[in-house]
């Protein structure tokens, strides 16, 4: 990036991206993923996006041309997904109950044959959105899951879209957060096991602003696509939103990728870096359940630098307890920096994720270099805790 900068020359990138970038991000995923001989990608499946926001975005609005067009994602869902459903005029809905772990071939079959076994409607699913690993659960799939959900949705396109005129499905993998996993991570993705056909419905979105770079500022991501026609649609797509990604944050996004493909054993530093601290907070909070009684608040994360709360069993009290939004608001509200005037915790209530408010379920971020301002945290929480069971008792 530096040495662009020195060139005092910033040109306009190709739409697609710069070439080196989009092949050194082919070769990336085909050693990460393990993708060989007629599996391998070149630039050509290649689209380099302003973030993986803009990337998702594109992937959606080549499926979506109506409200006939349906959009689904498992519970918890990341919000974007609607909001850019709905800004495109699809259908947006989502399966499978909060306290699913990862999407299983039931719930799969279950989303298909609620939306495409209407008599009465001209509705269809055009594009299944996969969150994994998973924001906000740190959820990941095993090998044998996601073998077992390539075999599901064969099974299913043959079962609902066998005569369809207008292409089957597409499913969008948001492995955003690959980079910040134990393995089997990243071999169990769908990638990994899907036949030729599910393949080339597939569009797999990585970014560097996670795992793979740590750059969020950046703005840098790109889509992978097994099928090469649609990266010129994607970029028509693209042409008419953002442009082209800043050739800068390409520039950071290449040299990333090409030092982790040279030093693979970087992503497993990362992955022990922050699951130091997902482990710290999910001890703490584990120590918090067992003083107050409260059953099991959080378990262990298996990807990203998120910690999944469970405050269902705490006592319920109006203004601090009966909604997550309440709960969120209660913990900001009891650690404060005189100095900075700022909040010291800070959290995502479960709502945020198309979860019930009523479900108290929030999302933590460890995402913190000092272990001791994670202690600081859940020594917020334990008070707020603290505060709410006295007062039920009283």
């Amino acid at each position: 990036m530096t040495a662009l900068l020195n060139t005092r020359r910033l040109p306009y990138s190709d739409v697609a991206g710069e070439p080196d970038v989009r092949e050194s991000a082919a070769l990336f995923v085909n050693v990460a993923y393990n993708q060989t001989g007629a599996k391998a990608f070149s630039k050509d499946n290649v689209i380099i996006t302003a973030g993986a926001i803009q990337a998702i975005y594109n992937c959606l609005a080549l499926s979506i041309e109506g409200p006939q067009d349906v959009v689904a994602t498992p519970l918890p869902a990341y919000s974007i997904y609607q909001q850019q459903t709905n800004m495109l005029r699809g259908t947006f809905t989502t399966f499978g109950g909060s306290g699913l772990r990862v999407p299983t071939p039931e719930s799969l079959r279950e989303l298909f044959a609620a939306i495409n076994g209407q008599p009465t409607s001209n509705q269809k699913l055009r594009v299944l959105v996969l969150c994994l690993p998973n924001n906000p659960t740190g959820a990941m799939l095993s090998v044998d899951e996601a073998r077992e959900l390539c075999a599901t949705l064969d099974a299913l396109w043959e079962e609902w879209y066998a005569h369809d005129s207008a292409g089957g499905f597409s499913v969008v993998l948001d492995e955003v957060y690959v980079g910040i996993t134990a393995k089997p991570a990243p071999s169990a993705s769908l990638l990994t096991f899907a036949s030729a056909r599910l393949r080339n419905g597939i569009f797999l979105v990585s970014s560097c602003s996670k795992g793979l770079g740590a750059m969020p500022g950046a703005r840098a991501a790109w889509i992978t696509a097994p099928n090469t026609a649609t990266i010129s649609e994607l970029a028509k797509i693209q042409l008419v939103c953002t442009g082209n990604a800043s050739t800068i944050s390409q520039a950071g996004l290449k040299g990333s990728l090409d030092f982790l493909r040279a030093n693979p054993g970087q992503m497993d530093e990362i992955w022990r870096y922050y699951q130091a601290r997902t482990a710290l907070v999910v001890r703490r909070l584990q120590e918090i359940a067992a003083k107050f009684g409260l059953g099991t608040i959080a378990t262990e994360s298996e990807a990203t630098f998120y910690v999944w709360c469970d405050f269902a069993s705490l006592p319920r009290v109006p203004g601090k307890s009966e909604t997550d939004l309440e709960f969120v608001s209660f913990l900001k509200s009891l650690h404060s920096d005189a100095t900075t005037g700022l909040i010291g915790l800070a959290a995502v209530p479960g709502s945020a994720f198309e979860v019930r408010p009523s479900d108290m379920h929030i999302r933590l971020s460890c995402a913190r270099e000092e272990l001791s301002d994670l202690e600081t945290a859940m020594g917020v929480v334990e008070r707020a805790v603290c505060i709410i069971c006295a007062e039920r008792r009283v």
